[in-house]
């Protein structure tokens, strides 16, 4: 990998966003960040995105049909991030004076005379619906949103849910192997064609995590990954991403004792389809 630098970007100040905790964020392009929901002194049902270059954050107002204020759930983008077809899905949460929920919403966004028109519906499902749940995981699995783990007040959850969105129907992926433990405010990422990578997370009954586990998509096996190298540190509300199944970048989170900013990047040879037990983690 090449040498890595972090860069702070210069946002104007015309186009300043309100901090906010425990929202949702999804990629619609590249180079465009959107971000829903959270936590500001009370529940939020902002919706902000971020062009860096252009206008810094931009704030669209709530019109027509909308999201409750949440906190704790996704966002996750369905389609080509070329042209006008992404779309981005908002699932569960804890919403305003309800709890957990199970809702599930489309935002699509298309430039309209010069500007983004953002659009929410909140879409009709068939099949089994999860049980309502936040401070779970979603990915991205070519026209599918797979949904991981998670908790309610009651129970926290080591399932797996599929939505495929060609034909808007939801079914549970049956569990092989040894799944991991249930948990929430874990990270998810798609590490291959077909591989789903889970690490780390709080655990009402071991607390906080610092496991690895790889999920093979389309079989519904569970392996359980020993890590060699540097610790990853127990560690939830952390993010990881790969740019290409090989690489796998961990950043910051929550210890149960403070609060992180560490970079580490797991490793190794080959791709991770063919995962054996032990992959190396490591400062980049």
């Amino acid at each position: 990998m090449a040498d890595l630098k972090w860069e702070r970007l210069k946002i104007p100040s015309s186009g300043a966003m309100p901090g906010v905790s425990f929202h949702c964020t999804a990629l619609r392009s590249p180079s465009s960040l959107v971000l829903f929901g959270g936590q500001r002194r009370g529940l939020s049902n902002g919706l902000y995105q971020f062009n860096p270059g252009e206008d810094g954050w931009s704030e669209h107002p709530a019109e027509g049909a909308w999201p409750a204020e949440r906190t704790q759930a996704t966002m996750t983008g369905i389609g080509s991030m070329a042209g006008e077809g992404r779309v981005l899905y908002l699932f569960g949460g804890s919403a305003l004076n309800v709890g957990a929920v199970n809702d599930l919403w489309a935002l699509t966004i298309a430039p309209e005379a010069g500007r983004a028109e953002y659009s929410w519906m909140r879409v009709e499902v068939a099949g089994a619906l999860p049980p309502p749940r936040y401070g779970h995981s979603a990915i991205e699995w070519g026209a599918k949103l797979v949904v991981f783990g998670g908790q309610d007040d009651a129970q926290q959850f080591n399932d797996v849910w599929c939505l495929d969105t060609a034909t808007m129907a939801w079914s549970q992926l049956p569990a092989k192997g040894t799944p991991p433990a249930p948990r929430t405010r874990c990270t998810a990422t798609l590490v291959s064609d077909d591989a789903m990578l889970v690490l780390g997370g709080f655990s009402r009954e071991a607390r906080y995590l610092s496991d690895a586990h790889l999920l093979n998509l389309s079989t519904g096996a569970w392996s359980a990954l020993m890590l060699s190298g540097a610790a990853l540190g127990p560690r939830a509300q952390h993010a990881a991403a790969s740019p290409d199944g090989k690489h796998v970048f961990v950043f910051g989170g929550y210890s149960g004792a403070k609060n992180l900013n560490d970079l580490l990047m797991l490793r190794r040879a080959s791709r991770l389809a063919n995962l054996p037990p032990v992959a190396s983690l490591q400062p980049p």
